[in-house]
């Protein structure tokens, strides 16, 4: 957490409110050092691709829908058409949002105060209460407590500011 609220900070007290979504075009492109940087951080982020999708992928097929047509009792895939078929589609979703996104750092925006707020901060403070119930300090819980509170306050405050922006007409 310290990490990205560092990072991004620094940022915008060096170049001021014209930081771009990217911060990478910030950099020259007329030295080949620079250029090389961008170059290397778009391969690494092509090549992260699949290693991202791979687990959404894997839950999907896991589903309580889908999992009795893809694997048998054993958990060897019997419909390898269907199984691989989905990848596809799944893939073509993730395009057509993007696609259709008018601003990508606003759509993450969205996605990181819903989703990311709560895997992040929200989760393991709800499994670690359950785990330790009834054996936690009064400070410990209370602590708890405020860290979800914190991060749904801030999560909530992310989600209706990206989305004020979305809607925003410029």
């Amino acid at each position: 957490t310290f990490i990205y609220l560092l990072f991004p900070t620094l940022c915008y007290v060096a170049f001021g409110s014209k930081v771009p979504d990217i911060i990478f075009f910030t950099l020259p492109t007329d030295d080949p050092f620079y250029l090389l940087i961008q170059v290397l951080y778009a391969i690494s982020a092509l090549f992260s691709y699949p290693v991202q999708l791979f687990p959404a992928l894997r839950i999907i097929e896991n589903s309580k829908l889908l999992r009795f047509r893809l694997f048998d009792e054993k958990g060897k895939a019997k419909n390898k058409r269907l199984r691989y078929g989905l990848r596809p589609v799944v893939i073509g979703l993730v395009f057509l949002v993007a696609y259709s996104a008018n601003s990508f750092h606003l759509f993450l925006n969205l996605l990181g105060s819903c989703v990311f707020t709560f895997i992040g901060f929200i989760l393991p403070v709800w499994v670690y209460n359950t785990q330790f119930k009834g054996r936690m300090r009064t400070a410990t819980r209370f602590s708890n407590l405020l860290i979800v509170v914190v991060s749904i306050f801030f999560g909530s405050t992310g989600f209706i500011m990206s989305l004020q922006e979305m809607f925003k007409d410029d």
